[in-house]
């Protein structure tokens, strides 16, 4: 699609390279144009390079995060460009409607030197220290790990499944109780109807 074509002529070579994205405020403004007619149907926006998340930066959407990089990778090494990032991840991180996480300690130690509050949670990617099994059989449900330190996750999407509205009217039916817990480890969050 489009927004595929976007990406690969603005950094086509994402998967394999650090180079950074250079004039960001043009790639902005490009994808903003392209996605304005589809904001209605999205729920939430990903990102997975800080940098990145900027371009969910004023769409009034909610934004997950989730870095396995520096904070840095992909921005441009000009003094001005990087003294314009650091207060807007901040900001962005600081927004009720943002959660952003990063995927071990020491990568929270780096976040947590360069922008200092707030200081973002660590998630291990595959929570294999668990040893939990999972086998998806309902598509209307999200697993997610039940962990004290990762309640971010959880907070932001148990308040985006409270948000959803079916036929106009919002679902408050949506409880903690509701949510099925097994083995005290892994939580499936779900709301009726969605989506």
């Amino acid at each position: 699609d489009d927004i595929t074509e976007l990406f690969r002529e603005r950094i086509p070579y994402s998967s394999t390279s650090k180079d950074p994205i250079e004039s960001m405020e043009g790639l902005v403004e490009e994808f903003r144009s392209l996605v304005a007619m589809r904001l209605a149907q999205v729920d939430v926006f990903l990102c997975t390079v800080a940098y990145l998340c900027l371009l969910a930066e004023g769409l009034d959407l909610p934004v997950l995060g989730y870095f396995g990089h520096p904070l840095l990778f992909m921005v441009p090494r000009e003094d001005r460009v990087r003294e314009d990032f650091w207060p807007r991840f901040v900001r962005m991180a600081s927004s009720p409607n943002v959660g952003f996480a990063v995927s071990d300690p020491f990568l929270q130690m780096q976040y947590d030197y360069q922008v200092g509050s707030p200081r973002l949670p660590a998630i291990r990617t595959h929570a294999l220290y668990t040893e939990a099994m999972h086998f998806p059989e309902r598509a209307g449900e999200v697993l997610v790990m039940d962990r004290p330190h990762e309640c971010v996750l959880m907070c932001m999407l148990f308040r985006l499944l409270r948000a959803k509205t079916i036929d106009s009217e919002v679902v408050d039916a949506v409880a903690e109780d509701d949510w099925s817990v097994d083995d005290g480890r892994l939580r499936v969050a779900s709301a009726p109807g969605y989506p």
